[in-house]
């Protein structure tokens, strides 16, 4: 590892065109972080009133090492956000900074995405993150909330964003800050990958957000002529730059072996399938549905852009024939779906939503739950409710909740509906739902905002070869999608409950290293310690007294995007929640929502 021997700094406020000589900086701190904001603390030497007279005190600031004048890196650059001058003697000016990545933290993102989504289209990370109509750096970073008003930022993902692979069903964040979506989209795609790498990112001195896998290399360089390398100083390590020798120059502060957090993970919250309320309703939904067809007369199924009420479009069914005959719908197809619907309480009972509008002339509207055999005809059991007496005019929507499982009347606002059928109806499968009626010649049904959901759902993602058990609770009230199948974790909720344990479960060693400074170092790159590799998840450059060194928080965890954070951090949370005073009714009153009751949706993920 090569070090600066005569190190020299540059200090500039380019929005006042002011360059600091170097004997004015008193002292320096930069704290660069991975999957997370970067700032920085600049003391300047105030004698002669250079702040606020000849530099502004919110413009931006541009702090540059190097080994001479001529060949100077950018260690930080950003906006002056708190400017603190001595009023007493006037003799120091101290410059709190945000990164120019702190755009992530100030704008927020109220959008969709997802295979499922009304964007389904924008199914990856590089694709939500970049999309120019839709994506969030260019409409909800540089713009404000989607439209064409420009936010004042300009971030930028020119070949910056690597194409991981790794198909998203949903992902919804309701003004969300766009750096908390960023750290939900790694989680997501970490709990894809099922163990292997996932993504991090970072923010650049120039500006440019970075994603790409932990174990990659993104070739784009920036202004210093440096690319984001997997290793410190490049691609990979054979040529030992990322080398870290303990000795004369190179201090081990601290070494901290972190045990498994929790093993068992606990994920309460609202279910919704689909997540957005309307995916199997909305463009492309003619694919999803199939026609009920009778002696010989079809139901012809398209896609309505013309009459809906929810997203951009609605399911037409419409009877083309010149006879009036029984038509209908059916969804999934196939009939096989196999929905269990039998872990609610009578406490948490899920319904079945949607709008129909009809035109022409209809009769007998009618939808139905199924048990169907395995042949995907044979109807073993069903249970069906008419809707024709509340269906009274023609091109008119109307908006049903229809309560489902086994205590479907047992809530007050139910007790007077029922599902009528033969059968014992086993809420644990129903195969399929249905919308039939009788119908005259070029009538048709419009059906919208089609989903199951308004219930909580418990699902349990754990590891049953670690032992002894620690559980974690996460509770989370947006509306999401799950399986209803304790081995089916292809849902957003399940999939976020292992990408949690995947964090959590995972034996960790963090150690601090302080060397000589290092102005071209990254957040996220690897460094080798004594034959092991780790990773920087955050960097800390500091200038005091003419003294040039950077720390190094190390992590040996190469697999999780979003590792997770030392003891020392959680321990500043700790102090911050302060749970000695949280008695046992201040405890209840957090969890009151929670319905223990709830059968658990268990997967068992053993290594």
């Amino acid at each position: 590892m090569q070090f600066m021997t005569s190190p020299v700094h540059r200090l500039q406020f380019p929005d006042s065109s002011r360059v600091l000589t170097n004997e004015l900086l008193i002292e320096a701190k930069i704290v660069l972080r991975e999957n997370a904001l970067s700032t920085a603390t600049i003391s300047i030497d105030n004698e002669s009133d250079t702040y606020p007279y000849e530099i502004d005190g919110d413009g931006t600031v541009l702090l540059q090492v190097g080994e001479d004048t001529n060949h100077l890196n950018s260690l930080f650059y950003g906006w002056v956000n708190f400017p603190v001058a001595s009023i007493r003697d006037h003799k120091r000016a101290v410059l709190e900074c945000d990164h120019i990545g702190f755009s992530l933290a100030e704008m927020l993102v109220a959008q969709e995405y997802g295979a499922q989504s009304s964007n389904p289209t924008l199914d990856t990370i590089a694709e939500i993150l970049t999309d120019a109509s839709y994506g969030i750096v260019p409409k909800y970073v540089n713009k404000i909330l989607g439209s064409a008003t420009d936010s004042g930022y300009n971030l930028s993902t020119t070949g910056t964003i690597d194409a991981i692979t790794g198909t998203i069903n949903y992902i919804a964040f309701p003004f969300k800050p766009a750096d908390k979506c960023l750290n939900d989209l790694c989680d997501l795609v970490t709990a894809l990958k099922a163990g292997s790498a996932g993504p991090h990112w970072i923010v650049d001195n120039d500006g440019n957000l970075r994603v790409k896998l932990v174990t990659s290399n993104q070739a784009y360089v920036d202004s210093n002529n440096h690319g984001w390398t997997k290793y410190y100083g490049g691609a990979d390590n054979t040529d030992g730059q990322a080398n870290i020798t303990l000795g004369e120059d190179i201090d081990l502060i601290d070494y901290e072996a972190m045990k498994p957090e929790a093993n068992y993970i606990v994920y309460y919250g609202n279910w919704r399938r689909p997540s957005n309320g309307d995916a199997w309703t909305n463009t492309g939904c003619d694919s999803i549905w199939t026609g009920i067809n009778s002696s010989g007369f079809t139901t012809v199924l398209s896609v309505d852009t013309s009459n809906k009420i929810v997203g951009t479009s609605s399911l037409k069914a419409l009877n083309n024939s010149a006879i009036d005959h029984q038509s209908g719908v059916y969804i999934p197809t196939g009939k096989q779906a196999g929905w269990d619907f039998s872990t609610f309480t009578d406490f948490n009972v899920p319904t079945l939503n949607f709008y129909i509008r009809v035109s022409g002339t209809i009769t007998n509207l009618t939808v139905g739950v199924y048990n169907i055999a395995g042949d995907g005809e044979t109807i073993d059991a069903y249970g069906t409710t008419n809707l024709s007496s509340d269906v009274t005019e023609s091109d008119k929507w109307y908006h049903f909740s229809l309560p489902l499982g086994p205590y479907y009347n047992t809530p007050e606002r139910f007790q007077t509906f029922k599902w009528y059928g033969t059968g014992t109806l086993d809420w644990s499968a129903i195969d399929a739902i249905q919308l039939f009626w009788t119908t005259t010649q070029n009538s048709y049904v419009n059906i919208d905002g089609f989903y199951f959901g308004d219930a909580n759902i418990c699902r349990v993602a754990y590891n049953s070869t670690l032992t002894p058990y620690s559980m974690k609770l996460i509770t989370d009230d947006i509306g999401k999608d799950d399986t209803l199948k304790a081995a089916d974790d292809s849902g957003l909720m399940a999939q976020l409950a292992y990408a949690e344990l995947l964090r959590q479960q995972k034996p960790t060693n963090h150690t601090t290293i302080k060397t000589p400074m290092l102005p071209t170092a990254l957040p996220g790159q690897w460094f080798s310690l004594q034959g092991f590799d780790y990773r920087a998840t955050k960097i800390v450059h500091e200038i005091k007294n003419n003294d040039y060194t950077t720390t190094l928080y190390l992590t040996d965890d190469l697999t999780n995007g979003r590792t997770r954070p030392r003891w020392e951090d959680i321990n500043r949370q700790y102090a911050n929640i302060r749970p000695e005073f949280q008695d046992r009714q201040a405890s209840n009153l957090k969890a009151g929502s929670i319905d223990w009751r709830i059968a658990r949706l268990v997967k068992d993920y053993a290594t």
